[in-house]
């Protein structure tokens, strides 16, 4: 549903990058008013698991592992979801089982009653989870060994980002780190991905945004960072008066 708006109503999308991410051992506890926690887990650490993650899906995720038919992908799936619902728990102090998702607009999920929202992506064998007290949206991708053709950027990007990209050797690495941009926004915003992506700033500075592009009436930042060698990630928050932390765990 669009927005009751003006046409030429105008918010301010800012982004930018976080050259440096230093990720911290930890473990989730109480969650601070205007901060964003983020989370990082590598699938190789969660392999010998797989079998204990799985028993934390409902009925319905476990039926759709089992439509996977790739072996790392399956198991993406169901630590993707299993280690969700075990760092929520332990910001909820609840037991990861009992945990039970909604789905709002574009079935983006979300816990009854509760103040925490989040938000998941994983690329390769990466998973990053963002939690917060406001709508978070998060985008990893893995693009070592991924090959982009450049006709395929005309339906992405605009001319100045196309220039931006060519403007780099190689691209690749540029090509997701702006495409993680434009993902993160949308998923923040719930939008799910437009017809047009173009529309979706992602350059670094501050950008006049149509409010009907995004669905909201909110003031938005974007961040950029590594998530780890090979893997481009950026961080999708309202406003931008907030505290980031880098975090890994292995949950038990």
């Amino acid at each position: 549903m669009l927005l009751d708006s003006p046409v030429n109503a105008l918010l301010n999308v800012e982004c930018g990058d976080i050259p440096t991410v230093y990720w911290s051992n930890a473990q989730p506890g109480n969650l601070t008013p205007g901060m964003i926690e983020i989370w990082r887990f590598d699938l190789n650490s969660y392999i010998d698991t797989i079998p204990e993650l799985y028993e934390l899906l409902n009925d319905e995720e476990k039926a759709k592992s089992a439509k996977f038919y790739n072996e790392q992908d399956r198991h993406m799936f169901i630590a993707s979801k299993a280690l969700l619902k075990s760092l929520l728990s332990r910001y909820l102090n609840i037991e990861p089982g009992k945990l039970s998702f909604s789905f709002g607009k574009n079935k983006k999920p979300y816990i009854q009653n509760s103040f925490i929202h989040f938000n998941v992506s994983h690329s390769g064998k990466c998973i990053l989870i963002a939690v917060c007290d406001e709508e978070v949206g998060i985008d990893v991708e893995y693009y070592r060994h991924m090959t982009i053709q450049k006709e395929d950027m005309y339906n992405i990007f605009t001319e100045a980002e196309i220039t931006f990209i060519a403007g780099h050797n190689p691209w690749n690495e540029i090509f997701h780190k702006l495409w993680t941009r434009k993902e993160a926004l949308v998923k923040a915003t719930s939008q799910g991905i437009p017809d047009d992506l173009k529309g979706i700033p992602c350059l670094n500075g501050t950008h006049l945004v149509n409010q009907r592009v995004l669905n909201s009436y909110a003031s938005w930042t974007v961040y950029s960072f590594e998530a780890d060698e090979y893997y481009a990630a950026s961080v999708a928050f309202k406003g931008g008066d907030k505290k980031i932390t880098f975090n890994k765990s292995l949950l038990k």
